[in-house]
């Protein structure tokens, strides 16, 4: 009787171990996809290792910066136009072009559906 005991025990610890490892598996750490995981955040993790220099963040104090300045007249203007219409490929020089792509809507079937009719 003692046998089948310890026999009994061994093998419900190792479904247990089974267990517990199919538990340890998400995502991140298995080939198991996203949709698989449960509604708990995952533990965070450690923060780096490296100690603070006790300097503050940015800039050092006593660099000077530097900025382009907004002038109210520029030396030089540069335009950048597009030279072809994006819907229909043709080009943009002259002035009066409306592109017949970009306004280009589907028939609707009679049926209401919404998709397009196929006569």
């Amino acid at each position: 009787m003692v046998d089948q005991l310890e026999k009994r025990v061994d093998r419900l610890e190792e479904e247990n171990a089974s267990l517990r490892s199919r538990l340890d598996k998400n995502s991140t750490n298995s080939s198991k996809p996203p949709s698989t995981d449960s509604f708990s955040k995952p533990a965070r993790k450690a923060q780096s290792l490296r100690e603070s220099s006790g300097k503050p963040q940015g800039k050092q104090t006593g660099s000077g910066g530097t900025s382009l300045p907004i002038t109210a007249t520029p030396g030089q203007v540069l335009r950048h136009e597009p030279t072809t219409c994006r819907g229909c490929g043709s080009s943009l020089r002259g002035r009066d072009h409306r592109c017949e792509a970009a306004h280009h809507r589907r028939p609707a079937d009679p049926g209401g559906n919404g998709r397009a009719s196929t006569d």
